[in-house]
């Protein structure tokens, strides 16, 4: 029998839909703004944070924009811009002008498009980072590259700022937006500009009062879905710091946050496509997966290392023996790289050959062996602790991040972990 299993747990979460969305709407007038280079004198001669005057910086400005726009080549995308600003208290914290930003970058998905940023002292003087210093494409593995530079002459009372303009291919997952850090944060604002043909849903996670915009729409003289817009804005203010408290496994779980997932769209001939599936279908569709299911369920992805590890296996071994067995001849033979991931792009043969792989890569294996050796075993999708909970209203699968194997020994579930 073919499975999967995702394992969940519950976040403080509400489930909403883009259409639908009523709560606490406002008008585009009385919305926060920030130009860039535009800094007040108050900002400038602050010299700490009214309501927690333990911060060692704060945000002054986060502000977002999601828009849908042809790229280079003429391909269909999404152009995301950000706009931050931060005020530096004390030297401890002049380690946040170290910006690093990752990306996936593999085959272009997403590239930097723009990029500027300074340092403002508080006596007014400007200092940019030069451009020759902003590091735009860092390879860190074959998939994700980051983005990095270092502000310049940080004193305590600077604002450091900065522009960040990126593209990419994926129109399926939206970015995601954290609204909240570990120091104080004014204004947080996420601007979302999409053709009407597209819909998406959202799952916005954190107990503090999120605010939206009017959905405004635009529709061309032509009445074409393709020039057609929907407006909308999510936004926060005087979100204080969120810290580290007793009891609390795993703070990402109590930010304030959002994140998007296609659930629907129009094609040129106006039929519609539902993209949002159950989580029935979903196992379905991963089991299907190149990547994933394919990589124990094929046979011939698995046949050359089942010839090392046969031998091993006795006529008369119970499962549990063949478990240990196989668990333990993986372990000694196979490295882990230290990626954590939920996909594998090495077969277990291609992975016997090179003896170094992810998480999913290994476990994938050891899946694959157990079942030629009759044991019953499937894939589990997690989440580990640092990356959050993740939701369980809806399959949005860029939440889940490790892959582990399961079995069960005479009625009693068995995770299997290799590697690390």
């Amino acid at each position: 029998m073919k499975s999967f299993n995702v394992f969940l747990s519950t976040p403080i979460l509400l489930f909403l839909s883009l259409v639908n969305y009523s709560a606490q709407a406002q008008k585009n007038a009385d919305l926060p703004k920030m130009e860039w280079d535009k800094v007040s004198f108050e900002d400038l001669k602050m010299t700490r944070w009214a309501s927690d005057s333990t911060a060692e910086a704060a945000v002054l400005g986060d502000f977002g924009q999601i828009r849908m726009s042809e790229l280079s080549g003429r391909e269909f995308g999404v152009v995301f811009k950000k706009h931050y600003r931060i005020k530096i208290f004390n030297k401890s914290a002049f380690g946040r002008g170290n910006i690093v930003i990752p990306y996936q970058s593999k085959d272009n998905y997403k590239y930097v498009l723009n990029i500027k940023a300074h340092t403002i002292l508080p006596d007014g003087k400007r200092y940019d980072v030069n451009k020759n210093a902003i590091i735009v494409r860092e390879k860190i593995n074959e998939d994700f590259s980051v983005c990095k530079f270092t502000f310049p002459e940080i004193t305590e009372g600077s604002i450091l700022e900065y522009e960040l303009e990126m593209a990419s291919h994926d129109i399926f997952n939206l970015q995601n937006w954290t609204f909240q850090r570990d120091i104080p944060t004014r204004y947080s604002f996420l601007n979302v500009n999409i053709e009407s043909r597209f819909s998406y849903q959202y799952l916005f996670q954190g107990k503090n009062n999120l605010k939206t915009t009017e959905v405004d729409y635009d529709r061309s003289i032509s009445g074409s879905l393709s020039e057609s817009r929907t407006r909308f804005s999510f936004y926060v203010v005087d979100l204080p710091a969120i810290k580290e408290e007793a009891f609390v496994s795993t703070i990402e779980d109590h930010l304030t946050k959002i994140q998007f997932q296609l659930s629907d769209y129009y094609d040129a001939q106006g039929v519609k496509h539902n993209t949002m599936p159950s989580w029935n279908k979903t196992a379905t569709e991963l089991l299907d997966n190149e990547s994933l299911g394919k990589m124990f369920l094929k046979d011939s992805r698995s046949d050359e290392v089942w010839e090392k590890v046969k031998p091993l296996i006795q006529p008369n071994d119970s499962a549990m023996q063949k478990v240990n067995v196989i668990y333990d001849w993986v372990n000694q033979n196979i490295e882990w790289n230290e990626d954590i991931w939920d996909r594998a792009k090495l077969s277990p043969n291609e992975l016997f050959k090179k003896r170094k792989g992810n998480t999913a890569e290994i476990n994938l294996m050891l899946i694959a062996l157990l079942r030629k050796a009759g044991v019953e075993a499937n894939p589990v999708l997690l989440s580990t602790r640092d990356n959050g909970k993740p939701y369980v209203e809806y399959p949005f699968l860029n939440q889940f991040n490790n892959l582990i194997a399961h079995v069960e020994i005479n009625d009693k579930p068995l995770l299997l972990d290799c590697g690390n």
